[in-house]
């Protein structure tokens, strides 16, 4: 009796560890905020920061703009993306450690529990102080893949700029949305990509691009 119990809080404890690892963000809601005029208007980069948490809901809204589906029935996304290949991924860097979002699902999953922040840019100071950080990952071989028959395969500097044009759209859609929502915004290219690659396990195809810093106003 008292194995079978034991066998019992065990599985118990294994389901709950596993669904603590992938969060369920609530469905996007882009009712409220300014208009698309008053938010470019109001567009700038801040480095200033308040450490609070980024609330689930409006963590699922940065997302969704940044790179959600806005076209289910073709399931084509919110920035555009060469040939439709989409080849960057976005990573949200916390307190509570790294998670890789799914557009599709719109889930978080966990894949490092260390906080990764302070490798979001050089000096390590503005990511610890803000609410979360989203790092771009593309994948460069990504145009390689699946290429039709009879298509010339595409250069590689050629690729290089297709990449830059979405991890160009995704940051300036989330400068947009955090102008429309309140929040500051800075958008760094001199992150520490050899620990940042370390930490999150990529392999040699996929590359860190780079991120936007994102949180409230410092708190007076």
């Amino acid at each position: 009796m008292k194995s079978a119990i034991f066998v019992t809080t065990l599985l118990s404890c294994i389901c709950l560890m596993a669904s603590a690892e992938i969060i369920q963000l609530p469905a996007p809601n882009l009712t409220e905020g300014t208009t698309l005029a008053e938010a470019i208007q109001k567009r700038k980069t801040d480095r200033t920061f308040s450490d609070r948490e980024l609330p689930p809901q409006l963590l699922s809204n940065l997302l969704w703009v940044a790179n959600g589906i806005n076209r289910p029935e073709s399931g084509k996304r919110t920035v555009p993306a060469a040939i439709a290949k989409y080849a960057i991924r976005l990573y949200v860097l916390t307190a509570k450690g790294t998670y890789l979002h799914d557009y599709k699902k719109n889930t978080l999953t966990l894949v490092n529990s260390k906080d990764l922040r302070l490798y979001a840019e050089g000096r390590g100071t503005m990511g610890p102080a803000a609410g979360a950080v989203i790092l771009m990952v593309a994948d460069m071989d990504i145009f390689q893949q699946g290429t039709p028959a009879g298509r010339p395969s595409i250069p590689q500097e050629k690729s290089i700029l297709w990449i830059g044009y979405e991890s160009g759209s995704i940051g300036q859609d989330i400068y947009l949305y955090c102008a429309s929502a309140g929040l500051h915004a800075v958008c760094c290219a001199s992150f520490k990509e050899d620990e940042l690659t370390s930490a999150l396990d990529l392999n040699g195809s996929l590359k860190p691009i780079m991120d936007v810093i994102v949180g409230y106003p410092p708190e007076n």
